[in-house]
């Protein structure tokens, strides 16, 4: 029996090596900081889907870093939602029974402010600060504009950049 070569085709891809030597690392580094080991596992599977999505793993360094970076990235995305849905249920429950939406209107009201977070982490921290600032905290342009260390001029590019990413959120059917 004559051995083939090794091949490329049998070594595994960077991301399949990466998950094997990392996976379990990330688990419990996540599972410490959530104290919770599903939770743990639950973001480590979103790094590692992102990052195949990316198609980086095999440009990547210092993988352990950049999976850290991704993972908080994404517990901070989490925990941002978790309040937007918190806050948006504060203020149904705020309502009177004569004006609350349908069950099927809260839920296309939570998803369209899903879709917006999301089309908001397209701009820069500072843009969505503004916006906020603006939009939900009714902050004047001139006191962001002290807030955030910039020109009123500035705080306006802010505003418009975040309206701009949450109107393509609201021209989607």
């Amino acid at each position: 029996m004559t051995k083939q070569p090794l091949t490329h085709s049998r070594l595994p891809d960077p991301l399949t090596g990466l998950f094997q030597s990392h996976f379990g690392w990330l688990v419990g580094r996540m599972a410490r900081q959530l104290g919770s080991r599903s939770k743990g596992e639950e973001i480590a599977s979103e790094v590692f889907v992102r990052l195949a999505a990316s198609r980086q793993a095999e440009s990547l360094r210092e993988p352990r870093a950049f999976l850290l970076v991704v993972a908080r990235r994404l517990i901070s995305e989490l925990r941002r939602r978790s309040l937007l849905e918190a806050s948006y249920l504060d203020a149904l429950r705020a309502t009177s029974a004569e004006t609350a939406p349908s069950p099927e209107e809260q839920n296309e009201f939570l998803q369209l402010l899903q879709h917006m977070d999301h089309a908001l982490q397209d701009v820069s921290p500072r843009a969505r600060a503004a916006f906020f600032f603006y939009r939900i905290d009714n902050l004047r342009h001139q006191d962001i504009a002290a807030r955030l260390d910039v020109s009123v001029s500035m705080v306006r590019k802010y505003i418009d950049a975040a309206e701009r990413a949450c109107a393509g959120v609201l021209d989607k059917p």
